[in-house]
């Protein structure tokens, strides 16, 4: 957990960019929706690094980090082809959807190596699953975000929008337990 809440704070100023960039329309919005395309690739990376570390297994690390590695090469040549298109769900879904196999991959090694500890007090095991339950919400939503854009009224994407912000809350709130287990488990030491 060390560290962690350096994703937090990013995503507080991301966010902040986000707002500044939907509610400005001037030349500046090109450098915001530069800023808020490369934000997935650091989400994608802090994420599935910390997954990574928290993995036991070698056996299942290695895949991990061959998964990775692939679908990091993969958002990286999406974000280099949307460049030029200021609105796109693409990166979104595919970044989000990679963690969810990230999560997976823990939830495998989980149930390999059966825990000894008591995983209602284990962080990692908090920020893996809050990252998991938001992510299974968003994915959906995100990747028919663009139909909904081109097809149907504004209230729709706005709603799938505001449901996608709600499961991104409570993945933070998953955090806040995960420090909060963190604390404890300084405590008892």
């Amino acid at each position: 957990m060390q560290g962690f809440y350096w994703y937090s704070v990013i995503a507080i100023i991301l966010s902040g960019i986000g707002i500044v960039q939907f509610i400005s329309n001037n030349s500046i919005t090109g450098l915001l929706f530069l800023i808020n395309k490369v934000s997935y690739i650091f989400h994608y990376v802090f994420l599935g690094a910390f997954i990574s570390r928290v993995v036991k297994s070698h056996r299942v690390k290695r895949v991990l980090l061959f998964f990775l590695v692939i679908f990091l090469i993969v958002i990286t040549y999406i974000l280099i082809r949307t460049l030029n298109q200021h609105q796109s769900y693409v990166i979104q879904s595919i970044t989000n959807f990679a963690l969810v196999f990230c999560c997976l991959f823990y939830y495998f090694d989980l149930f390999e190596n059966i825990p000894v500890k008591n995983l209602f007090k284990e962080p990692a095991f908090w920020v893996i699953t809050g990252l998991f339950l938001c992510l299974t919400i968003s994915v959906p939503l995100n990747t028919v975000r663009n139909f909904y854009l081109r097809n149907s009224s504004d209230g729709i994407n706005l709603y799938a929008g505001a449901i996608s912000g709600f499961a991104y809350g409570i993945m933070h709130l998953f955090f806040v337990k995960a420090y909060l287990c963190s604390i404890n488990l300084k405590a008892a030491y």
